[in-house]
């Protein structure tokens, strides 16, 4: 199986089709394409012949097709014109037919991952979903999709046909859900794996289980998440969104580093949202713990500390801010001589 850095293979018998003429008119004879109906459906002119027999769904025209393209399914899924005649013939398959299809596509679970992402080949991937006819083969789909989830989530076109599957087989979202959690950390440090997560914890349309089994995850990695460019906005989504016991644990993990946090870039926006969210519940909290932090200097003196402790002065009083405002003074000769401690003193 490939990675996620790894370019996805091109199957063979693949042609390119950027090389090929616009469509013009053409007369066309079915019994004279015999033995050759897989490359003429990836010809521009050709393809919409081939279409138009399916669409007629006479017995013999509609076998001829079929048993030429059944073994090369995945091949066409990333041709522009052979994909318009296979995204018909999914259409007028009969059950046993499309089981022989099913066979065909997760042969090369390689393949497979190349057409799921290829833009081409992602929207005839879905096409190919919809038209499942039974429960057996939807059952035997997701569970190859279980072995792809990672690199497909990771990519901006691979994360798609998941969406899809989500989509149009509710009850088999939970498989897919396992496997991200499992992979959490790796998922939710990629752009695309990232807003996955954050559709996964805002939409009702998930189970509440499932929704669960992430936020347990994310708390568990929250460390390391707060701190990376992607993941941090993964913890942010929990914040923001209020999910009250997840919050709690959160803010009881990262108990003990909010000084830290405080002057790390990603790691700020998190110590900020919960100042912003959490104005009486958490944000004395945060801050008395890096009043009384032995980095409290370094922190007035941080562009990032400075923002948080500015941010938690704009939306508090009370004792907290008075101890907060009484330590910066006790700071205030130093901070004089300090290009970004200077901006914290209050205004002669």
């Amino acid at each position: 199986m490939l990675d996620n850095n790894t370019s996805a293979p091109v199957p063979a018998g693949y042609r390119p089709t950027s090389h090929l003429k616009q469509p013009h008119p053409a007369v066309y004879f079915l019994e004279e394409l015999k033995g050759k109906v897989f490359w003429e459906a990836m010809d521009p002119n050709c393809c919409h012949f081939l279409h138009q027999v399916l669409e007629r769904r006479k017995p013999e025209g509609m076998q001829m097709i079929y048993s030429e393209l059944k073994d090369q399914i995945c091949v066409l899924m990333l041709d522009r014109f052979g994909s318009y005649v296979i995204q018909k013939l999914y259409e007028v398959c009969d059950e046993e037919q499309m089981n022989q299809l099913v066979f065909s596509v997760t042969a090369n679970v390689d393949v497979l991952m190349a057409v799921c992402l290829n833009s081409q080949g992602s929207k005839s991937m879905k096409k190919f979903l919809d038209c499942l006819m039974t429960p057996e083969q939807i059952s035997h789909m997701i569970s190859i999709f279980q072995r792809l989830t990672v690199p497909l989530v990771n990519n901006e076109i691979g994360v798609e046909v998941i969406r899809h599957c989500f989509d149009i087989f509710p009850a088999k979202q939970t498989q897919i859900i396992n496997v991200i959690a499992d992979n959490l950390f790796e998922i939710a440090t990629k752009e695309s794996g990232s807003f996955l997560l954050r559709d996964v914890l805002n939409s009702e349309v998930f189970l509440l289980e499932s929704r669960q089994r992430v936020l347990t995850e994310i708390i568990a990695n929250v460390h390391r998440l707060s701190r990376d460019p992607c993941g941090y906005n993964v913890v942010r989504c929990v914040i923001n969104y209020r999910m009250q016991d997840g919050v709690k644990d959160i803010v009881a993990r990262l108990t003990g580093t909010f000084a830290c946090m405080s002057m790390t870039k990603y790691a700020t926006n998190v110590v900020l949202k919960l100042i912003e969210n959490y104005k009486e519940e958490y944000a004395p909290q945060i801050i008395d713990e890096i009043i009384c932090s032995s980095d409290f200097s370094r922190v007035l003196q941080h562009p990032c500390g400075k923002t948080v402790l500015e941010r938690y002065k704009k939306y508090s009083s009370g004792t907290v801010l008075k101890s907060l405002n009484h330590q910066i003074a006790l700071h205030s000769d130093h901070l004089h001589s300090h290009r970004q401690g200077k901006n914290i003193l209050p205004k002669s």
